[in-house]
């Protein structure tokens, strides 16, 4: 298989991702108003269901290139290596505002240490700690589903997979608002976000094996009719999965869940035309940025609402044009830290293995929060 076989999908990642921003803008809404902020703090839901959409996809890709030979502790550690570096560098930049007290993000920088070993996403704390919570489920849900597929065969791993999502969504179905409850433990025993990780991945692998059941070859008829369908069917969904995110005013997140499986499907069977105009190495580059612009973008909004006066007639008379600005600040700063983060960490760990990468990683921590606090201190002695 070519490494990038699905590349229409890549670009759903950065539409998405997108969208999460969107969500978020909410920050800066709560604080300030005028009609196009009102107008976008009224027209949204919360984040947490487009982040469904990634868990699903996560688990789509997580079949699609499982390695059920490895050892896993080498899994566990390719795994950190690329999901921690960006998380690191996200944990320090909050620590450095909360040395600084702003006030939109002001947090315990003790309570950071848990976002920093990826362990707030599991229960183990009930303070919010931005959105690195999702990546902290995500390991944890991967690998657990890897364990799974490594200890049984693929006909049990996929048998017990498929009750433990069906009581996953089955309990989140009676949690009332998810998307507001990143953080809370059901009955003491069950936290939220371990069930939206592993239900959504586990809905990602049987997606995959599903696609792979009725797909088994990739011939694509050249039928005028059928392009036209299935580009309908695209169009259809994608605006319909915004629109939930959205505009949408009824809390369901069943329908979101099969929206976006619905979405997957049509698009990874490329035979519509926007999947197939999609289907190329520009989507996969704004794929690969989805991830750090995710995890970034909130400090941009932090920074944002720290630094400038919303309420200044220049930004009041053109808040669209400022929202779009500001998109795009937030869009370049997940490029830079692609390429200046989480790129090189990554061919780093492949240069000189585990225990040297960790070594330097935190050292390198060590040292930037040590130079935060000493520059605040400074600052308050001014």
């Amino acid at each position: 298989m070519e490494r990038y076989q699905y590349k229409s999908v890549y670009c759903l990642r950065f539409i998405f991702a997108l969208l999460i921003v969107f969500c978020h803008l909410f920050i800066i809404t709560s604080v300030y108003s005028n009609p196009i902020f009102d107008f976008i703090d009224l027209h949204r839901r919360a984040a947490g269901y487009a982040v469904n959409f990634f868990f699903i996809l996560s688990g789509f890709f997580f079949a699609y290139t499982l390695d059920i030979s490895q050892d896993t502790f080498v899994y566990i550690k390719k795994r950190l290596a690329r999901l921690w570096p960006v998380v690191a560098f996200y944990t320090v930049c909050m620590i450095c505002m909360d040395n600084w007290h702003m006030p939109i993000a002001e947090g315990d920088c003790y309570h950071r240490i848990y976002s920093l070993f990826l362990l707030n996403g599991i229960g183990l704390t009930n303070l919010n700690d931005g959105v690195s919570w999702f990546v902290s489920a995500l390991f944890f849900s991967s690998l657990f589903i890897f364990y799974l597929y490594k200890s049984f065969s693929n006909k049990i791993a996929n048998f017990v997979l498929g009750i433990i999502v069906l009581f996953c969504f089955i309990i989140l179905a009676n949690a009332g608002d998810i998307p507001s409850l990143h953080y809370t433990v059901l009955y003491k025993v069950f936290p939220i976000p371990i069930l939206r990780g592993v239900g959504g991945m586990g809905l990602g692998v049987f997606l995959f094996y599903t696609y792979s059941y009725f797909n088994k070859t990739n011939i694509r008829k050249q039928n005028n009719q059928d392009i036209l369908l299935y580009g309908f069917a695209e169009i259809f969904l994608l605006l319909y999965s915004i629109y939930l995110v959205t505009f949408a005013k009824w809390d369901n997140d069943n329908i979101v869940i099969i929206c976006y499986l619905l979405l997957l499907y049509v698009f990874l069977l490329n035979k519509g035309f926007l999947s197939r105009l999609l289907d190329n190495n520009f989507s996969v580059a704004l794929g690969k940025y989805s991830y750090s612009i995710f995890l970034t973008h909130i400090l941009i909004i932090f920074l944002t609402v720290y630094l400038v006066d919303l309420n200044n007639p220049l930004v009041f008379n053109h808040a669209l044009l400022f929202i779009i600005l500001l998109y795009l600040v937030i869009i370049g700063f997940g490029i830079i830290t692609y390429h200046f983060i989480e790129k090189p960490t990554n061919n780093f760990y492949n240069k000189v293995g585990f225990k040297i990468y960790y070594l330097v990683i935190f050292g390198s921590i060590l040292i930037l929060s040590s130079f935060a606090y000493i520059a605040h201190n400074l600052f308050l002695q001014m």
